[in-house]
């Protein structure tokens, strides 16, 4: 958790890049955002958006520490040339461009709000459901309030066996509060990612048609399972065989990542590009991002979008996660 006491000098930090976020621009350099619940799109520019204030700095340890926000800028540029040179079909990645942004990929899926809260709810769930376990054996929890006691030399102040009582309930929440311990497994889970993606998948790279583009939006990493019914199941696992990533690159291009991927550049269908574009609204969290202003896509958003919440309806542990367009 923060120290409110540490000072912390303010500064915007991109959880969408702002590099990232020119390669949707018009031609006059307008970005077109689109907001949930909003009427109309407004125009913005990339510095404006996709950030929160000092949201990778944390205070845990008594100071402001800004390394996980430097470590991104760091990735950011060395992948930024890749992603800009991608929008041209006839560009070819080495070996070692690849492996970047394949890593870039897994830091761009765990660095935004919608991964970053998933863990942060998982974390509390885990310490709500092992504090209720250790309450039900009343002699351990006994020992742990007494080991409490000692420890502090403060007493309890109430009665034991209605405290625990109520920590064996479900009348309270247990919430994951330190951004220390929130960017540790976030970036556990990045190598992770990045270790399955670099030895496992390959990729293909669509092309939007002419006059067509493609949209992104605050959190442009969707993995998809093929479903039976010729839909697709959002929010699978990167470990899973079937498993597909979609990640727009530019307005231009998409780059589609899996164990079929066979390292071309595919010219997409005017279908496929609306396929991917309806994806990123659904998988949006709150906005969406694109190179056109066009009210009727506000109200396509406002009707379709914003569906997915991990450990709602994707990323499940057990049950599969929302149907959406494929």
């Amino acid at each position: 958790m923060n120290d409110p006491q540490v000072p912390v000098e303010s500064a915007d930090h991109h959880y969408v890049p702002e590099f990232y976020l020119k390669g949707f621009m018009d031609k006059k350099h307008v970005l077109w955002v689109y907001e949930k619940g909003t009427n109309a799109p407004r125009p913005s520019t990339p510095k404006q958006e996709g950030h929160r204030e000092n949201y990778y700095t944390f205070t845990d340890r008594g100071y402001a520490d800004d390394s996980a926000e430097k470590m991104l800028s760091r990735a950011e540029s060395m992948v930024a040339p890749t992603i800009r040179k991608l929008a041209n079909p006839q560009f070819k990645m080495t070996d070692k461009q690849r492996s970047e942004l394949y890593s870039f990929v897994a830091l761009m899926f765990v660095r935004v709000p919608a991964y970053r809260e998933f863990l942060d709810d998982q974390a509390g769930r885990m310490m709500k459901a092992f504090g209720q376990k250790k309450a039900r054996d009343k002699e351990e929890f006994y020992a742990g309030l007494r080991q409490y006691e000692s420890e502090t030399g403060k007493p309890l102040g109430m009665d034991p066996e209605k405290l625990r009582e109520f920590a064996m309930s479900d009348r309270y929440t247990v919430k994951q509060m330190s951004v220390a311990f929130n960017l540790q497994f976030a970036l556990r889970a990045c190598i992770t990612i990045a270790e399955i993606l670099d030895r496992e998948y390959s990729d293909d790279v669509l092309y939007a048609p002419a006059g067509q583009f493609f949209l992104t939006c605050d959190n442009p990493i969707v993995t998809l399972g093929p479903g039976t019914d010729g839909q697709a199941t959002i929010g699978m696992g990167f470990a899973w065989p079937q498993t597909e990533v979609v990640f727009p690159l530019n307005k231009r291009a998409c780059m589609i990542l899996s164990r079929r991927g066979q390292r071309q550049q595919i010219a997409a269908s005017e279908s496929r590009t609306k396929q991917i574009n309806d994806l990123m609204m659904v998988v949006a969290q709150r906005y969406v991002y694109g190179p056109v202003g066009f009210r009727r896509l506000s109200r396509v958003f406002n009707e379709r979008g914003s569906k997915i919440r991990y450990g709602e309806n994707a990323f499940m542990s057990e049950a599969p996660g929302a149907k959406g367009a494929h």
